[in-house]
């Protein structure tokens, strides 16, 4: 198996999470794995910084049946821009996972490009998905944009809201542009 077709995911792609549905269009599920270095709480979504003397990030090992479309799709949902083309939000690298069969070199992963001074650090290493994503994301279909409701304490004002939203509403655009 090439290491080109391997993705680490710890945050939104992550099975049961709000963006799960991106990887599961593109890749396969291989198993658990992790990572050396720090997680931090960016505000609804997680930023991975790799740090040698950072801990333990854990998350999910995947296989892109079509990397070339994978990464063009996934690149575009992570604000990963190409090179010479400006800093994004991410940037897609290279890095050494660890599995229950063993160390895997060179498996991509999404790092988090933007300064952390000041963002709350998830020391144990494990992105939980907030609450409103488990209501959001069971209500999501293949075309549907989500809207907050009134009463159900989802509103604008809530980040993780802001995120959920503009991130269910690029779902329908990432899947025209995939075709």
């Amino acid at each position: 198996m090439s290491r080109s077709e391997l993705l680490f995911v710890y945050g939104t792609l992550q099975r049961g999470h709000v963006a799960h549905h991106l990887i599961r269009s593109l890749g396969r599920y291989l198993e658990q794995a992790r990572v050396t270095g720090r997680l931090y709480d960016v505000g609804g979504y997680p930023g991975l910084v790799l740090d040698a003397e950072g801990g333990e990030v854990r998350g999910e090992l995947y296989r892109l049946a079509r990397p070339g479309r994978a990464f063009r799709i996934l690149d575009a949902y992570e604000g990963c821009r190409p090179p010479g083309a400006g800093e994004g939000e991410y940037r897609r690298v290279r890095c050494c996972v660890v599995t229950a069969r063993g160390p895997l070199s060179d498996v991509w992963v999404y790092e988090y490009a933007r300064p952390v001074a000041g963002l709350p650090w998830l020391a144990d290493g494990v992105y939980l998905r907030p609450k409103a994503h488990r209501r959001v994301r069971e209500g999501l279909g293949r075309s549907e944009k989500f809207r907050p409701s009134p009463g159900t304490g989802m509103c604008r004002q809530n980040r993780s809201c802001q995120a959920i939203d503009f991130v269910a509403s690029r779902k329908p655009r990432l899947r025209r542009s995939a075709l």
